[in-house]
């Protein structure tokens, strides 16, 4: 379901003027950037949709947040689509910005000194 949604997407916005690319990049990049900076007030446990959380420690500077009710550990973006990606978050900005260009994958690599492979999944 995830994926069908996924590329209906990214045919609509192909439909998009260039103009129009440039502003959905720019609120893309502000919506990841709010729910990097949410507070622990705001979060929900992504598992079980419970509010009861407690700060637990840091893995590399990321904030874990163990859930209270179900006992289940998860990080702000979990669920996000860059949740498990191992680049950083400029570069999955430049990436939707070549997505939006219509690049083709051995470009993107190269823009993103990356593997082709990488820019695939």
């Amino acid at each position: 379901m995830y994926v069908d949604n996924y590329f209906k997407i990214l045919e609509n916005i192909k439909l998009l003027s260039n103009s129009a690319k440039r502003k959905l990049l720019i609120d893309i990049s502000i919506l990841i950037n709010v729910s990097n900076n949410k507070e622990t007030a705001e979060l929900i446990c992504p598992h079980c949709k419970n509010k009861c959380i407690v700060k637990n420690g840091r893995n590399k500077e990321t904030q874990r947040y163990p859930c209270k009710t179900c006992k289940k550990s998860f990080v702000k973006s979990t669920n996000a689509p860059i949740f498990s990606s191992k680049k950083n978050l400029e570069t999955c900005i430049k990436f939707i910005e070549c997505l939006i260009n219509q690049y083709s994958l051995s470009k993107i690599a190269k823009e993103l000194n990356i593997a082709v492979s990488t820019a695939f999944i």
